[in-house]
């Protein structure tokens, strides 16, 4: 199975899980909502754990997850009340700035570098985001300090 397949197949889990959890969970907090997400996902990896154990891995490994844990359960909480508090059109575009934050982080902490049609691609789709939701932006509608609004987040 080639990685494009691979990539829709996960972006087709991804958006429905996120439908699954706005329609029928919408009235349970971010703490909740991130608790069930990692839950019925660890829960549905366990069984791998039979077929493949876990490989050795340095002590460094283990540090390394202890300083990242604590930012993907951040990143999900503020991702869990962003979807469950506002329109999935409006929130998920958004998500398109992600290879942007990619490219930044892969360059400074790995040193990888894109090559130039990749970053044209990669502006063309962050471009499109933003232009297919400019409307919508706190920035454009003024509705930046009524609204969302990152640094008050309160996660109930």
């Amino acid at each position: 199975m080639s990685w494009l397949w691979l990539s829709l197949l996960c972006a087709l889990a991804l958006a429905s899980a996120d439908a699954l959890l706005k329609a029928r969970l919408s009235d349970y907090s971010a703490r909740e909502l991130t608790l069930v997400r990692f839950s019925w996902a660890g829960l549905l990896l366990l069984p791998l754990l039979w077929w493949y154990p876990l490989p050795s891995v340095p002590p460094a490994f283990w540090g390394l997850c202890a300083l990242l844990v604590p930012l993907e359960i951040s990143a999900m909480l503020i991702y869990m009340r962003a979807i469950r508090d506002y329109p999935l059109s409006h929130t998920l575009p958004y998500m398109a700035f992600t290879p942007v934050f990619v490219l930044l982080t892969g360059y400074l902490l790995l040193g990888e570098k894109v090559s130039l049609p990749g970053f044209a691609g990669i502006l063309l789709v962050v471009t499109g985001a933003w232009i297919l939701n400019r409307q919508q932006a706190p920035v454009f509608s003024g509705s930046l300090t009524r609204g969302f609004h990152p640094v008050a987040l309160k996660l109930r």
